[in-house]
């Protein structure tokens, strides 16, 4: 049922290289946050172990909810996208724990923290939640009381929602019509923040005599207060939306979002940057210099820690706020950072990386620290990789499986050496291999 109102409330430009056949070269903080365990001295704070089928932060509301009195004397609603400051739970600024993600085993939602701890039993039903959403970030409206940004699910099964404590651990039972998840899908004439000429003011639908919501749009200045820096549609005498603009907390515009970069990707404003370009080539931009900062990558989350995951033919790896990307591209999936963790799967199996601490330590994140099974007595040399885009096979042919992308001027131990399909083959673990031409790498025995 829909709500009238609130109560009171570019991948071309990476040159890989191929070796399957193709081209020449391959190429506010509750006080429960888990304390750190002590763990082994690896690259890993939690081992890849878990067995999930997905883990994703647990993110705030993207959105922020103003109100504004039009010229005919009514009240509108107005939703609008602010830049999200902080952890992802920090975005809904209530007070919740931050340093949880949910987890996804067998279409079941749990929360877990960053060490690997279960902090709320896996046991909500996907399926059985409004738009498939499980265990998400929704507005809280009680029929006698304020809204309040809170996290929790509702059971259609059950007409019934949940909504958590501060710390995760417990929830309660509210009507199931006072949990909205998703208040674009859920309220009827939502306005929305514009700049027209300029002129930084909301657009918003008109209403007829009798009440209902019109066709017609009116557009009028805004003369409010804003609690941060919001996106604003730039739109044009027919109301058509041209582009996208920031707006500080002074309702002052300072340059668009994209810059002949493709277009801006809705809830990508997060710490400082944002991403544009296309559903399949999105690229950093940051924010306050107007400057694209990475290449072109197939997917992205935001920067968290200085460290953002990007993904690129197929694969997961990280880039620092400069672009430059920090670790190979080997994990099958990856979160986004809490103070400097982030969870990573590769073959069915999520551990914990110590991100920050092991590159600030001067540990390169490679396919060889995370998962190498080899022992140093059994390395024959080592090589050091002098292309860009080299790929990780599963076996020494050119038909073997990408497991991968290794970077450019990383070394790596090699245990065994092969000549198959004209390339020579080194083994840098228990079943990865790399390829040359004799150019590609450079080898020192040991």
């Amino acid at each position: 049922m829909k709500r009238t109102g609130i109560r009171r409330t570019s991948i071309a430009a990476l040159a890989v290289l191929l070796l399957a056949g193709c081209s020449k070269k391959e190429s506010s903080v509750s006080s429960v946050v888990s304390e750190e365990p002590e763990v082994k001295e690896t690259v890993w704070q939690v081992e890849p172990t878990l067995k999930f089928s997905s883990v994703k932060p647990l993110e705030g509301l993207r959105s922020d909810m103003y109100y504004f009195n039009s010229a005919d004397g009514r009240s509108q609603t107005v939703l609008s996208e602010p830049e999200a400051v902080g952890y992802p739970v920090e975005w809904i600024s209530a007070g919740y724990r931050p340093d949880v993600v949910v987890v996804t085993s067998s279409s079941m939602h749990g929360i877990y923290d960053y060490y690997g701890n279960e902090v709320y039993p896996i046991s909500v039903r996907v399926k059985t939640t409004p738009f498939s959403k499980g265990i998400t970030s929704a507005y809280y409206l009680p029929e006698n009381g304020e809204s309040e940004k809170v996290f929790g699910y509702a059971d259609t099964a059950r007409g019934a929602a949940y909504i958590f404590n501060k710390d995760f651990t417990e929830v309660k039972e509210i009507a199931y019509d006072e949990f909205v998840s998703d208040p674009l899908k859920n309220f009827e004439g939502v306005a929305s923040f514009a700049l027209l000429d300029g002129q930084f003011g909301v657009l918003y639908r008109q209403r007829t005599a009798d009440g209902q919501i019109s066709a017609a749009q009116a557009f009028e200045n805004y003369n409010g207060t804003l609690n941060r820096q919001v996106i604003a549609q730039v739109i044009d005498r027919s109301y058509a939306v041209t582009g996208r603009n920031i707006i500080d907390i002074n309702g002052k515009w300072f340059g668009p979002v994209v810059n002949g970069r493709g277009s801006y990707q809705s809830g990508t404003y997060v710490n400082g940057f944002y991403l544009a370009g296309t559903a399949n080539e999105k690229a950093f931009i940051n924010a306050e210099e107007a400057r694209q900062i990475s290449l072109d990558y197939h997917d992205a989350y935001y920067f968290e820690d200085g460290y953002a995951p990007v993904k690129k033919y197929g694969k997961w790896g990280f880039i620092d706020e400069e672009g430059k990307e920090v670790t190979d591209f080997i994990f099958d999936h990856a979160t986004p950072l809490y103070n400097g963790l982030t969870y990573v799967e590769k073959d069915g199996k999520w551990g914990v990386l110590k991100l920050s601490q092991s590159l600030q330590e001067g540990k390169d994140i490679t396919l060889a620290t995370c998962y190498n099974g080899e022992t140093d007595e059994n390395r024959i040399g080592t090589i050091k990789v002098v292309v860009s885009n080299l790929y990780f096979r599963d076996n020494p042919s050119t038909g073997g499986s990408s497991t991968g992308i290794s970077r450019e001027g990383i070394s790596y131990p090699v245990y065994e050496t092969q000549e198959a399909d004209g390339y020579t083959w080194y083994r840098i673990d228990q079943g990865n291999w790399l390829a040359s031409d004799g150019s590609w790498v450079e080898y020192s025995a040991d």
